[in-house]
């Protein structure tokens, strides 16, 4: 019985041997030792070895992986700094859209109230301020004083109420 051979890959990505095994990133495998006599002259892979990518059998050197520093999330520094830079500015978005959703919270509460209008009938004045802005939002405050009367132009509405407001 001939003895298995362990390769170790050094690097965080897999590598995959010509002969279709994967070594995982940061990992090992044990292969057969045909494997690795038909594996072992690929170009690829010599160069592997000599790089200390690859530990065939615990000998060889390992590369020093300088700058190749992982955190807990698996981030370089770049990636850490990168990351850190990314949270704060999405805490700053976060924050500012909810101060943008309160405003809107208080635009529609202060619009309700003024659709509603506290229960107080709106005078032909009032009506009129609305005559430059949604026209359907001015004709139904201007049908609720001028009832079944009310005419379909805004010429014609506006006229009516200035009637209203001048009798």
């Amino acid at each position: 019985m001939t003895k298995q051979v362990t390769l170790e890959n050094t690097r965080a990505g897999g590598f995959g041997l010509p002969t279709g095994q994967v070594v995982p990133g940061n990992g090992s495998i044990v292969v057969e030792p045909e494997v690795w006599e038909a594996a072992k002259d690929h170009p690829v892979v010599k160069a592997m070895v000599d790089g200390g990518h690859l530990i065939v059998d615990g000998k060889g050197k390992k590369k020093s992986s300088a700058g190749d520093e992982r955190d807990e999330n698996g981030d370089t520094a770049e990636m850490a700094e990168m990351r850190r830079r990314f949270d704060a500015s999405f805490a700053a978005v976060t924050t500012e859209l909810q101060a943008e959703k309160a405003k809107v919270a208080d635009l529609e509460a202060q619009l309700a109230k003024v659709n509603q209008g506290n229960g107080e009938p709106k005078s032909a004045a009032d009506v009129l301020a609305l005559a430059d802005g949604n026209f359907m939002a001015f004709k139904s405050a201007a049908s609720k004083l001028l009832g079944d009367k009310t005419p379909s132009k805004k010429d014609e509405i506006v006229a009516a109420l200035e009637d209203l407001a001048t009798s």
